[in-house]
């Protein structure tokens, strides 16, 4: 229907248009026309425009509307039933019970063994020799370098730049406005309850008792023993040593130099011998036994309920509202500027500089040094070796063992029973709903515009549009 009317004003300007511009030529600007020129002047030709108006025109709306019903459904749902079950368990419990054991193990045995061994002494003598040395020489050399001096200077340059301003422009916009309105519903929840009930169970009270056992331990016993060793001492010695002859001394000679000279001692030393010794320990542990006991003890019972309540709940929908809004939109632009730059450029310069050059020269030198020549000197000593010897030992050890025992308790089985049931839930079904609207909508009209006279002229002819 709202479309029929926009149709029908767009027909009416079109018509009214194009018989405005069939009733001249050119348009509305002149035409054929009915006159009654009554004084014989002159006169010109009248002439048309076009006028828009607004007119106020209803037309019809369809929305679509929620609309929200309760409906009776069945359902079918689980409720909980709890029984009481006796069953059986196998559990273990610890047993300890002693076993006699066998073990091997090894007892430290120390005994002396003469050895030889070769020692290497050293002997120092002193040997002439010549060596080549390199003797550093330090001379000046002019050089020639070429360095990049910087230079600057000053450049005017161009360049483009964005610059954005900002426009204002009105805009229409749709915005969804959100409604809330508090709606009532109904929904089920389960309730749970507790009971406390009174049972008796089995349970197995520890108690623990102390018992004398004797255990064969071995331990070691630190004696002191007196043992004779050898040991090598530096001793210093005078000893001649002959003076080759030089140019200073000639005929040479004999030099008395104290050197230190090894020897043998015999030293008697105090060690501590680990004895083995065995002997009965008698200790105490706790044994732990079991005992059944009758308790009585309260447990709770959880079960529920099923319960119907009300709430309050907020429904928001959304609302369709055309707003006007001021807007600032960029707009950039490029823009052409000069600017002064700064140039810096090297310049190629020759500088002349002084360096120190190092130049190694070789010399000969006659030295004098000192040769150690190593001599093999065999040597004989006691030591001391510890062999491990096996031996078997018995001893008592606890073996923990589990035992199977059968007990009796009682469990909770809560089973599921199928039940049927009613309720009304809320359905929300959606229908179309038409409105009228009143809008405003712009018409053209062609309207004539009186022609100025000036003096001298007639009468003013009575235009028609035919």
């Amino acid at each position: 229907m709202a479309a029929a009317a926009v149709f029908a004003m767009l027909v009416q300007t079109t018509g009214t248009a194009w018989a405005c511009k069939h009733r001249g030529r050119g348009g509305c600007g002149g035409g054929y026309y009915a006159a009654a020129p009554s004084c014989g002047a002159p006169y010109s030709a009248p002439q048309y425009t076009y006028q828009t108006s607004y007119q106020q025109v209803t037309r019809t709306v369809y929305e679509t509307v929620p609309v929200t019903t309760e409906q009776e459904i069945t359902e079918t749902v689980s409720v909980p039933v709890t029984r009481q079950e006796q069953r059986q368990a196998t559990v273990y419990v610890q047993q300890m019970r002693p076993v006699e054991q066998q073990r091997t193990v090894l007892v430290p045995q120390t005994r002396q063994v003469q050895q030889q061994r070769t020692v290497l002494v050293p002997t120092t003598r002193q040997v002439q020799q010549q060596q080549t040395v390199l003797v550093p020489q330090t001379r000046q050399v002019e050089q020639q370098r070429t360095v990049c001096v910087p230079t600057t200077r000053q450049v005017q340059q161009e360049r483009t730049v964005l610059r954005t301003e900002w426009q204002q422009q009105q805009q229409t916009v749709t915005v969804m406005v959100p409604v809330t309105q508090n709606v009532q519903r109904q929904y089920t929840v389960c309730v749970p309850e507790v009971r406390n009930e009174q049972r008796t169970v089995t349970v197995n009270v520890p108690e623990v008792r102390q018992e004398k056992r004797q255990a064969t331990v071995m331990s070691y016993q630190q004696v002191p023993e007196v043992v004779t060793r050898q040991v090598t001492c530096m001793r210093p010695q005078q000893v001649q040593v002959p003076i080759p002859p030089s140019c200073c001394n000639p005929c040479g000679g004999i030099s008395v130099v104290c050197q230190m000279v090894p020897t043998v001692q015999h030293v008697q030393q105090t060690v501590l011998r680990c004895v083995p010794q065995q002997h009965v320990q008698e200790y105490t542990v706790n044994v732990t036994h079991f005992r059944p006991e009758q308790r009585n003890v309260t447990v709770p019972v959880y079960s529920t309920r099923q319960e119907v309540r009300t709430v309050t709940v907020p429904v928001t929908t959304c609302q369709a509202q055309q707003q006007t809004r001021t807007v600032n939109v960029p707009v950039t632009r490029p823009v052409t500027e000069r600017y002064t730059a700064t140039v810096t450029e090297l310049v190629p310069q020759i500088q002349k500089y002084t360096v120190n050059v190092t130049e190694m020269v070789p010399q000969t030198r006659t030295v004098t040094v000192n040769v150690c020549e190593m001599t093999h000197q065999t040597q004989t000593y006691t030591v001391n070796v510890t062999e491990m010897v096996p031996q078997i030992q018995k001893y008592t050890v606890n073996v923990c063992e589990m035992v199977p025992q059968t007990q009796t308790y009682t469990v909770n089985v809560v089973e599921y029973r199928q039940q049927q049931q009613k309720r009304r839930v809320p359905v929300t079904t959606y229908q179309t709903v038409a409105r009228q609207v009143t809008e405003t909508v712009p018409v053209t009209t062609c309207v004539p515009v009186a022609p100025s006279y000036g003096a001298g002229y007639g009468c003013m002819p009575v235009p028609s549009c035919y």
